[in-house]
């Protein structure tokens, strides 16, 4: 299974006492520090990863007057349609069944938005990059051009329930997993390409969707150098300690405070990529096929 999966129980048992102990790396930036006055209330949407990081969000943005809210669910991205295996089946493991995913995530990102009418939207999830996905009643295929134009439909119809209460979505692309972690989880090459692929289609989303959207790269702030991306980011500081994937502790305090600092900026701007190029199937969202092979746009 290409997928990093393992770890994911161990998270969900800890969750609930992360939540409740963030250690803080540095003090919380001062209300001065972000040209943001009309952001009030942020939602955090996306999987596990967005689920792990938002106390620390949370802890972050209490000194700036900001309340966090979360519609993120673990096992389940913030689009619609659903990830299966190559048969067309659903992905099912011991904790989740993808297949509940469609009938779940979209309807809470509705609710939680008509709720809390957030000036911000967070998105950061992983299964975008799932190999297989049905929507639209039909297989398409991360990655390939067919693939990614399909996906982009269900970008969209993401974006315009996440903004239906006037906010603005910022999305994190993941980095790829760090090593090495806790749990000794070996780095996949091809989830690598993977998390690169969906960075360059939400950096493409994101400059033609300028009104809508920003992007934060985290592979900028995780892995300025490029993957292998490393546990230790400065000395002392480990976003993701335990299994190279979701956050945690000291580190992820710190990545919660670098996030707001560029999430909050008056006119967030587009991180370039520092990783490995990936080969022109990779057309980004909005952008045409390439004229010349060799191109990527």
């Amino acid at each position: 299974m290409r997928r990093l999966r393992l770890g994911l129980l161990g998270y969900v048992v800890t969750a609930a006492a992360v939540a409740l102990a963030v250690v803080p790396v540095s003090e919380p930036a001062g209300a001065g520090a972000h040209d943001a006055p009309g952001v009030q209330r942020i939602l955090v949407v996306g999987d596990s990863a967005a689920d792990s990081l938002t106390p620390y969000l949370r802890q972050a943005a209490a000194p700036l007057g900001i309340e966090v809210f979360s519609a993120a669910i673990p096992g389940c991205g913030v689009i619609d349609g659903v990830t299966v295996d190559a048969t067309g089946s659903p992905f099912i493991d011991l904790i989740y069944d993808t297949g509940v995913c469609p009938g779940v995530a979209p309807r809470l990102q509705v609710e939680k938005v008509a709720e809390h009418e957030p000036d911000l939207v967070i998105w950061l999830s992983g299964w975008e990059t799932w190999p297989n996905r049905i929507l639209d009643g039909r297989m398409v295929e991360f990655g390939t051009i067919e693939g990614n134009l399909a996906i982009a439909g269900a970008v969209d119809r993401a974006v315009q329930r996440l903004t239906a209460a006037g906010g603005h979505v910022v999305m994190l692309p993941l980095a790829p997993n760090a090593f090495p972690n806790e749990y000794a989880n070996p780095v996949d090459p091809e989830d690598t390409v993977a998390k690169q692929k969906l960075a360059g289609l939400m950096r493409s989303y994101g400059r033609h969707h300028t009104d809508t959207t920003s992007v934060v790269d985290l592979a900028d702030l995780l892995c300025p150098g490029g993957p292998p991306c490393p546990d230790e980011v400065a000395p002392g500081i480990r976003p993701r300690p335990v299994d190279g994937y979701h956050f945690e502790g000291p580190g992820a305090t710190w990545l919660a405070e670098r996030i707001l600092d560029l999430a909050l900026a008056p006119a967030p701007a587009y991180a370039l990529s520092l990783t490995l190029p990936v080969p022109c199937t990779n057309a980004g969202i909005g952008d045409p096929p390439p004229r010349d092979p060799g191109h990527c746009p």
